[in-house]
């Protein structure tokens, strides 16, 4: 269940996030079947491919965000490791990244903003 407090939880909004640097552009030139007609009827599975990116980014903040203040880590099912490859391989195909180092030095980035938020948030108490 998540926290309640607010206090416990990261402000994504002042997170940037890699994802959103991706296009619509980018997406339909990589992943063309994504703007097809029969998933645009359905609901666009562009949008749940974005969603998925973005959730992913969020978990990692989150993660990073709970650690810094010392509390238990989310329990996911799939380690870190698992997340930025999946990360990896989103943002080599949309052209975000050119390889694992940088989207490696990206998905740092995240974490770096999110532990930030939390010691800013330890220091108040």
């Amino acid at each position: 269940m998540p926290p309640t407090d607010p206090a416990l939880v990261v402000d994504h909004e002042r997170i940037e996030c890699p994802s959103d640097r991706i296009t619509l552009g980018q997406m339909r030139k990589a992943e063309p079947h994504l703007f097809e007609a029969e998933f645009l009827r359905g609901g666009s599975a562009a949008q749940a491919e974005a969603h998925a990116l973005y959730s992913i980014e969020l978990r990692l903040a989150q993660d990073a965000f709970d650690s810094a203040l010392g509390l238990p880590k989310g329990k996911s099912g799939f380690d870190r490791e698992w997340w930025v490859e999946v990360l990896d391989e989103a943002y080599q195909l949309y052209g975000v990244s050119c390889g694992t180092y940088e989207t490696r030095e990206l998905v740092r980035a995240i974490e770096f903003a999110a532990a930030s938020q939390a010691g800013r948030r330890g220091r108040r108490r």
